[in-house]
């Protein structure tokens, strides 16, 4: 029996995905669960799958409603998190044709390959200096450089104390929208801050703002 408040959370183990694979195989290959006050449905087969990835995937298609992301992307306003609709294929048709189209990838490449050489440079002098190196920040640097180049025409990590900047300020996004947090799912906290994330969503956002602002003043003086 599900408490009134927490619906089924309580069935949920440390790893959720083993829990509910344990459901599916006890209840069968379609569960309709509560987590929190928030109505889910679980698909365990590949028939089942297939019905709400193909056969019903307009009404299966967003995203989940998350005060984290809401907050940082001004209303899920972006590309990723928007709701299904109008605005969404725009979004969609937009980016297709002007960054990841053909024609466009194509264009950029010599891009991709400065980036790359880079990267590699980097990895070789400092194995002939003998020093230690970060490869996953190194990688992160490179993808920073290859995303911004080809969407704004510059590099947004040229130093290493700006590159930095930006790999916290990622590494601050991807935590704030995967932590669990209490207000997504308990009705009676939607407005309510007991984890204390208001403070860190807002310092963050200040800074993504301030980064694009400086970004777009760029271009518009060029």
């Amino acid at each position: 029996m599900a408490l009134p408040i927490f619906g089924h959370l309580h069935l949920l183990a440390p790893i959720p995905h083993q829990a509910l694979h344990k459901l599916s195989n006890r209840l069968g290959p379609l569960i309709h669960i509560f987590l929190g006050s928030v109505p889910c449905v679980v698909v365990s087969s590949p028939e089942m799958a297939k019905e709400f990835l193909k056969t019903h995937e307009s009404s299966f298609s967003n995203r989940p409603h998350m005060a984290a992301v809401d907050y940082l992307t001004y209303g899920s306003a972006d590309f990723s998190f928007a709701p299904y609709g109008p605005y969404w294929k725009f979004m969609k048709k937009l980016c297709m044709s002007e960054l990841l189209g053909g024609r466009t990838l194509d264009q950029l490449l010599p891009v991709r390959h400065e980036e790359l050489s880079s990267f590699i440079y980097l990895m070789l002098n400092k194995a002939k200096a003998n020093e230690a190196v970060d490869v996953g920040a190194a990688l992160m640097n490179a993808t920073n450089n290859v995303i911004s180049r080809m969407s704004m025409g510059q590099s947004c990590s040229a130093d290493e104390g700006e590159a930095d900047g930006i790999r916290k300020l990622v590494k601050a996004v991807a935590e704030l929208t995967g932590k669990f947090n209490l207000s997504d799912f308990i009705w009676f906290c939607k407005n309510l801050d007991l984890q204390g994330f208001g403070k860190r969503l807002k310092e963050v956002r200040d800074q993504f703002d301030t980064m694009m602002e400086r970004i777009i003043k760029e271009h518009q003086e060029e």
